[in-house]
């Protein structure tokens, strides 16, 4: 009777020499072996967010390494939840880079919510491609100042921004909608691993589109960020807060319903699950 042969290789005395191998630590960590899989887990692993993202996530906040996409319609509380996170980034002393696409976040909107807009990292690129490289900037400042540095990106917002070559083409090029999607394509190749070598999280705010001629919505500037995402979720506007103040009603905010469309963080993810929250001047909860 043959006897079945057992694999005697030690993998992890062997992932051990190669990674003494080298001197940088990221290099070094390339190689490890299936019993060190992790996914985040404690507080120092995240830009930990208020109760509301937290219940309805099923997280802790932002993870370290790794990218979170907000993408819906408008006054859905996209920019809002942006701003939370600021707030949350700058009491845990991490660094916020904001690519500031739309141009109407103001410093009296921060200020009110908590945010320091003195020590806000900004970017307002007319192209993707001056975003992509004005990351790449504040980053390297940022970490040649302080290699340890905690660093959150915040891209607000990625489908309403042109690439250079959609704004310069001619009239006959003007139907060549592809051009975003390849810029964001090659610009998420590039940053994606920046944020797991140097521990770098990352917001994105995006857009919903109706498919055509099926059901359902997708998110613009094409599938690159979709793919590199760990959460995603999609938002909508259920309706208006509203208040009666001496017999006249008031616009106090807005309730907006999430779906929680990708959830690569947990074993078991709620797909497919929805919340509502309210949004008013007091910040963002949800409905109970």
């Amino acid at each position: 009777m043959e006897t079945k042969k057992t694999n005697t290789f030690d993998f992890k005395a062997a992932a051990d020499s190669i990674r003494k191998q080298f001197k940088d630590k990221t290099k070094a960590d390339v190689f490890s072996t299936g019993s060190e899989m992790t996914t985040p887990q404690e507080d120092s692993d995240f830009i930990v967010m208020p109760e509301w993202f937290r219940t309805m996530s099923g997280t802790k906040g932002l993870p370290f390494g790794y990218t979170v996409m907000i993408a819906g319609t408008s006054d859905s509380g996209k920019t809002s939840a942006c701003i939370e996170a600021m707030r949350c980034a700058q009491a845990q002393d991490v660094t916020v880079i904001y690519v500031d696409t739309e141009k109407k976040t103001t410093e009296s909107r921060l200020r009110n919510w908590g945010v320091d807009p003195d020590k806000i990292a900004r970017v307002q690129p007319f192209y993707l491609e001056e975003a992509y490289d004005g990351i790449d900037k504040w980053i390297d400042m940022i970490k040649d100042h302080d290699e340890n540095a905690k660093i959150l990106i915040i891209f607000d917002s990625l489908g309403n921004t042109p690439s250079i070559k959609e704004v310069e083409a001619d009239v006959d090029d003007t139907l060549q909608l592809g051009l975003p999607a390849k810029v964001n394509k090659r610009g998420a190749r590039r940053l994606a691993p920046r944020l797991k070598r140097d521990g770098i999280a990352m917001l994105i705010i995006n857009q919903t589109y109706n498919n055509l001629g099926s059901p359902g919505v997708t998110n613009a500037g094409g599938k690159a960020w979709d793919y590199f995402c760990a959460l995603t979720y999609q938002t909508s506007r259920k309706g208006w807060l509203e208040k009666t103040v001496k017999g006249v009603k008031k616009r106090i905010g807005a309730a907006v319903q999430w779906k929680l469309y990708k959830n690569h963080l947990l074993d078991a993810p709620e797909v497919d699950k929805v919340s509502v929250i309210e949004i008013t001047s007091e910040g963002m909860k949800l409905k109970e």
